[in-house]
């Protein structure tokens, strides 16, 4: 569980008996957009396009170069302008709003390069999407399966910081269709610590 081999703070000073830091937990927030492959409601035959994306990461390093993690993701849609026409002409100041959110986990693979500083990675996910309407009055909701490819880099700035910059395809089960998302995301980690004595 060597974070691309980084060392401790005993190790830099030469103190017998040293300790090998190891991360064991990361948790990341994040944010980005989405190129949202979904029917726009206002415009027949588009799609939403490009929407800002909120995201939370949990991992867990098993070695220097593979581990495991799990994403939430929330990406904000906007609203039907239709609707919210409607809603005026009722006397309602309150507005429609679509939300996707993306619940998945799987695996991560990294290779560390410039003395475990930095690293390219590459993940797979699998999980599931909720597309949300919210308005005054109704609503809507759909749960749907997720699979996601990823892949970017990580920067590791100091032992505990961990930046990632990473692009990804969500491809959702929509319907009688496959829905092809793409987004790129910047996220920043804090690293937890483990140790073992050597020898």
């Amino acid at each position: 569980m060597t974070i691309w081999n980084v060392p401790s703070a005993h190790a830099q000073t030469g103190h017998v008996g040293a300790d090998s830091t190891r991360a064991v937990v990361i948790v990341g927030i994040g944010g980005g957009v989405l190129d949202v492959d979904l029917p726009d409601p206002d415009r027949p035959g588009e799609s939403i396009g490009l929407s800002p994306r909120l995201r939370f990461d949990l991992g867990y390093e098993i070695s220097s170069w593979f581990g495991v993690d799990a994403e939430l993701g929330f990406t904000m849609l906007g609203g039907s302008d239709s609707l919210d026409a409607a809603l005026e002409e009722m006397g309602l100041a309150e507005r429609s709003a679509f939300t996707l959110v993306d619940v998945s986990a799987g695996v991560r693979g990294r290779w560390p390069l410039g003395a475990g500083r930095w690293a390219p990675f590459v993940r797979a996910h699998y999980g599931v999407a909720t597309l949300s309407l919210s308005a005054p009055g109704t609503g809507s909701r759909e749960t749907e399966p997720l699979w996601k490819l990823g892949g970017g880099l990580e920067v590791l700035p100091i032992r505990v910081i961990l930046l990632r910059l990473e692009a990804q395809w969500l491809g959702q089960r929509h319907q009688d269709s496959t829905r092809n998302h793409v987004g790129v995301d910047f996220s920043v980690f804090y690293v937890f610590l483990g140790s073992r004595l050597f020898g």
